[in-house]
């Protein structure tokens, strides 16, 4: 991150909530806390965020209410959500309201600021699209491909995603990934075709120490780094011919042989594979194996254009015109006619495409809203398609039960924070934080429940959950 990022946090469980402000406090994120979508909407009110990262099963107002009203009120705010392993159609309908991403809550903790540091950055930089923008769904046939993602999601079977460049291939990949029963492993993406050729073999397979000159250590390979999780493949019909054999192998034998080695490597991997090009011609031609094509192509996804899915156009607008006035500290917003215009433009380069046109219309424009004579006074200049018609922020009381800014000072030795180590998972952190809390505290469960900012009977009950009711004193009861 470029600069102090603000991200509110919203969750009922008022101690993972406060585990996850010091993760993002230790981060260098600003961090805001809410414990109900009515309280976020009034932190956001007065208070500048950049992200909100929201649970979707809360009382009262839930998760998908809270994302659809900040999309009306504040289209600037990147939306991530967290969700459980069997709600791939709530996340698609949070999608719809105006998410823009998601992570499972088995996700570790490094996937989970890995994730929210990328999205902040684009947000804040402009350095790509937040991909899934991609995920508008008002269109037929946006809705025919997202109907049959739970069933797919749940299969171990290789899939095919084909589609032109620009239309969310990846995003398909990743949210497969997501609500699959490997959610909580690796997910690791890779683009064929911009792998150098002479390296492609040890970016895939990896290598053994001596392998070739250059190979003074042994290295895994993207497959083995996979290992559990997904592998996708963009760009698959890239794949040199001789990478092809060697891929088949891994799909027919579930084993991965390094460079310079002769010792075959288990491993359990989901491959999922995305091009924009013909296959089968391909094949035709020599150029891609046909019996590789059939051991990925055991399911295929087809990602309709842009031009496809018009009924889209008009919400991807608004949300890319959003962000990215944000990112030029203003809310900007764009006219109806100008709206228009955009639904009839034919978008070769989809979705990409019109995230770069948006972004260009917000950032050079005169005006604001964005009018149509903005458009055709910037057509000839920076657009691809003719101009044809068709305060200073409040302090939030914080406290015991109450929602507010979270100060974090720098973790002291010996605070959890510096002994956490490697990524884990959010539970076994939350984990981490009671017993850690309950032993400065002198397994006094008071004490600890009101250091730890919650009540006694949530702290009570939670050390039943977690199996540690037997396992430490409760002095002072």
């Amino acid at each position: 991150m470029n600069q102090k990022t603000s991200i509110l946090l919203v969750d009922d469980d008022t101690l993972l909530l406060r585990t996850l402000g010091r993760v993002f406090a230790a981060e260098g994120f600003k961090v805001w806390q809410a414990e109900s979508g009515l309280r976020a909407l009034e932190i956001l009110q007065i208070q500048k965020v950049d992200i909100v990262l929201t649970d979707l099963q809360m009382p009262g107002m839930d998760g998908l209410e809270l994302t659809a009203r900040m999309r009306r009120q504040f289209p600037a705010v990147g939306v991530v959500v967290l969700t459980g392993q069997d709600s791939l159609g709530t996340c698609v309908e949070a999608m719809r309201a105006g998410a823009l991403d998601f992570l499972p809550k088995s996700a570790d903790t490094e996937t989970v600021i890995t994730t929210i540091a990328l999205l902040a950055d684009a947000l804040l930089n402009n350095t790509g699209s937040i991909p899934n923008a991609a995920l508008a769904c008002r269109s037929a046939a946006m809705h025919t491909l997202v109907d049959q993602l739970p069933r797919i999601a749940q299969s171990s079977a290789t899939v095919l995603i084909q589609g032109e460049t620009g239309t969310g291939k990846e995003v398909m990949a990743r949210l497969l990934h997501a609500q699959s029963p490997r959610a909580d492993k690796p997910f690791v993406a890779i683009n064929c075709g911009a792998i150098p050729e002479h390296l492609a073999e040890s970016e895939l397979f990896g290598h053994v120490r001596g392998a070739f000159t250059g190979a003074i250590d042994k290295r895994v390979g993207h497959i083995l780094a996979a290992d559990g999780g997904t592998l996708f493949l963009d760009e698959v019909a890239d794949l040199p011919l001789h990478l092809q054999v060697k891929l088949l192998r891994v799909l027919q034998n579930r084993e991965v042989v390094p460079v310079g080695s002769t010792q075959p490597m288990p491993v359990n991997v989901r491959i999922l594979a995305a091009t924009h090009r013909d296959l089968r011609a391909l094949i035709e031609t020599n150029q891609f194996r046909s019996d590789l094509y059939y051991r990925l192509a055991v399911l295929k996804l087809v990602v309709p254009p842009l031009r496809e899915r018009r009924d889209d156009i008009a919400d991807l607008a608004v949300l890319f015109a959003g962000r990215h006035g944000a990112m030029a500290g203003q809310t900007v917003t764009l006219t109806p006619e100008v709206v228009e215009w955009l639904q009839i433009q034919p978008w070769c380069g989809n979705v990409r495409e019109l995230e770069s046109a948006v972004t260009r219309l917000v950032l050079l424009s005169a005006n604001n809203p964005v009018t149509m004579a903005d458009v055709e006074a910037l057509a000839d200049r920076v657009l691809d398609y003719p101009a044809i018609a068709t305060t200073r922020h409040q302090e939030i009381p914080g406290g015991p039960g109450q929602a507010g800014m979270v100060e974090h000072p720098k973790a002291a030795e010996g605070d959890l924070l510096t002994q956490v180590g490697p990524p884990m998972p959010l539970a076994k952190l939350e984990r981490l934080t009671i017993i850690a809390t309950l032993e400065r505290c002198s397994g006094n469960r008071s004490a600890t429940a009101k250091a730890l900012g919650i009540k006694r009977t949530t702290l009570v009950e939670k050390l039943r959950r977690l199996g540690l009711g037997q396992e430490r004193n409760s002095k002072g009861e």
